[in-house]
């Protein structure tokens, strides 16, 4: 279902998944059915602003605004903000999704990158690089890494090395 990209719609959502309460932390997504790999669950529409946006709000906030816990890195100019279910995929440094830029819709495009069981956890990796595998969360939801950087040191990290 959903692999031929023709059929698609612009902007989706599979019926195959929804909003639970996670074991991992808060809400997250489920399977509601089998996924396979490859299939595409989501094409979520978004709005761009300057990454620039993002350096005054985390400057004026002490690093804490919560939009920028909720950006794609879109290009070296902009973030994306994300509709659809896209903020509520929780991370995993063994994800079972990926998400793709679609910059002829433009969208944040999730695909199953393995098989999904009914009743599992969906989840993506927040972090691309170097970060994808060593990033961890606390329980309020803050990220951090090995050694406990602070977030403002989490968050040059983050800038530095994220893929365009």
């Amino acid at each position: 279902m959903f692999k031929d990209n023709s059929s698609l719609p612009k902007w989706f959502i599979s019926p195959k998944i929804q909003p639970t309460k996670s074991s991992i932390h808060g809400i997250g997504i489920t399977a509601l059915d089998d996924i396979a790999s490859g299939e595409i669950i989501e094409r979520s529409p978004m709005f761009l602003f300057s990454r620039e946006t993002l350096n005054v709000l985390w400057e004026n906030f002490e690093e804490t605004h919560v939009l920028g816990d909720y950006v794609y890195y879109w290009d070296a100019k902009s973030v994306a903000s994300v509709f659809g279910y896209a903020m509520i995929y929780n991370h995993s440094s063994e994800p079972n999704v990926l998400y793709r830029k679609k910059r002829d819709i433009p969208c944040i495009e999730f695909v199953a990158i393995k098989d999904i069981q009914k009743g599992e956890e969906i989840c993506t990796s927040y972090y691309h690089g170097p970060l994808g595998k060593s990033i961890t969360f606390s329980d309020t939801g803050s990220h951090c890494l090995p050694g406990q950087l602070s977030p403002k040191a989490m968050r040059s990290l983050w800038k530095k090395n994220q893929d365009d």
